[in-house]
């Protein structure tokens, strides 16, 4: 029973670990759902949630921080019972530097209020 709870979560976290189009786009995805619940919280005087705030929230940094605490570990190990997954694990390890070579370029987005996902690298 372990190992479909370890696998039903992986499969649950498992963007950073496909070709970088289809995690670019979930990622877009996710993030326009947590900067609108963001807006709201704002408006109606919440306290914003964590990651969920666009003033402060750098989409390329949060993913970095994803892949390397959260997705890593598991994906890493899972890899040592199934060799197959490191198809996973080398799209994982080629999004995360995607991401951390936009990280400079998310911030200053961010402070100027005009952050969007980055778009795809021109071999893609």
């Amino acid at each position: 029973m372990l190992l479909f709870s370890v696998a039903v979560h992986a499969c649950d976290i498992s963007n950073p670990a496909r070709p970088l189009p289809a995690y670019r786009k979930w990622t877009e995805l996710v993030m326009t759902e947590f900067f609108s619940q963001g807006d709201r919280e704002r408006e109606n005087g919440l306290p914003i949630s964590m990651l969920m705030d666009r003033a402060s929230t750098n989409i390329a940094r949060g993913q970095v921080g994803f892949i390397d605490v959260i997705v890593v570990p598991l994906l890493t190990a899972m890899e040592e019972v199934l060799p197959a997954m490191k198809v996973c694990t080398t799209y994982m390890k080629g999004n995360r530097d995607f991401w951390a070579e936009n990280e400079a370029a998310a911030e200053a987005q961010m402070k100027a209020g005009t952050q969007k996902v980055p778009v795809l690298p021109v071999f893609w």
